[in-house]
C-alpha cells in the first residue's frame, strides 16, 4: 500500500515546488515570447518539463475521494487467498455462494478524518470483512489496518447458520474532531449477531452494494434455516 500517497488525501498537498516552477515557467514563456527571445523559451521549455517529471515522479498530485477508495479497495481485494489462509479452508469448500466483502472507514481512535466532496467521511483507519459461505456454515475474516503505516489486526470466526440471530444494517454515531471542530457524523453499518450473544459490526461505505449483499444473505440464511 501507497502509505504516502495516502497521507496525500488528507494534508491536500499537491506538487508545490512543481505549481510554483511551472508558474514561473509560463511567466518566462510570456516574457521569452514578447521579447522574441528564443533562448530563454527554450529554457523556460525544459525547466517545466523537469517540473512536471519531477511532480509525477514523486506522486505528489491531488488525491481525490475516488483516488482514496480506489487505493483501499485494491488492497482489500488482495486479501481473499490471505483470509482463506487464516480461516484454514479452500475455496472449494466455501462456494455456496460468491464471497461477501463488506468494509469502511473506522472513527474510533482514528488520526485524520476528512468529508469528501460526495459528503462521505473518510478517516485513515478502514475494517474489512469477508464472508465465506459453506454448506453449513459462515466463515469470517475481519482486518482492522491503518491506511498511512503498517499497522493492522486480524480476526477469524465460523458460525453455524442456524446460530446466526440476525444480520441487518442500521446507523451509528461518532464524533470526531475535525480541524478543531467537534462533528457528529452517522455512517450505516452492518451488524451480525448470534444466539450466544456474538456479533460483529462493520461500517460501510458503498450502501447500495452493501444492501444488496446484505439482501442475498438474507436469503441464503432463511434457505439454510428451513433445510
Amino acid at each position: 500500500m501507497d502509505y504516502q500517497r495516502n497521507l496525500l488525501y488528507f494534508t491536500g498537498e499537491d506538487n508545490l515546488s512543481g505549481c510554483i516552477m511551472a508558474a514561473i515557467c509560463v511567466f518566462a514563456f510570456v516574457v521569452a515570447i514578447k521579447a522574441g527571445n528564443t533562448a530563454m523559451l527554450a529554457v523556460s521549455a525544459v525547466l517545466f518539463v523537469i517540473g512536471v517529471i519531477q511532480g509525477w515522479g514523486e506522486k505528489k498530485w491531488p488525491v481525490s475521494d475516488a483516488d482514496y477508495d480506489a487505493l483501499i479497495e485494491s488492497y482489500t481485494a488482495s486479501l481473499k487467498s490471505l483470509a482463506l489462509d487464516k480461516l484454514g479452508v479452500d475455496e472449494s469448500e466455501v462456494n455456496e455462494v460468491t464471497p461477501i466483502i463488506l468494509g469502511g472507514y473506522e472513527f474510533d481512535g482514528v488520526e485524520k478524518v476528512k468529508q469528501g466532496s460526495d459528503s462521505k467521511w473518510r478517516s485513515n483507519i478502514y475494517k474489512v470483512v469477508m464472508l465465506f459461505f459453506s454448506r453449513n456454515e459462515l466463515h469470517c475474516y475481519t482486518m482492522r489496518f491503518n491506511t498511512l503505516r503498517d499497522e493492522k489486526t486480524e480476526g477469524t470466526d465460523v458460525f453455524f447458520y442456524q446460530d446466526i440471530v440476525s444480520a441487518s444494517t442500521s446507523s451509528l454515531t461518532f464524533k470526531v474532531n475535525a480541524d478543531g471542530k467537534e462533528i457528529t457524523i452517522n455512517p450505516e453499518a452492518f451488524k451480525l449477531t448470534t444466539k450466544g450473544g456474538t456479533s460483529f459490526t462493520v461500517n460501510i461505505l458503498n450502501a447500495q452494494q452493501a444492501h444488496e449483499s446484505v439482501n442475498a444473505m438474507r436469503a441464503l440464511l432463511r434457505e439454510k434455516k428451513q433445510a
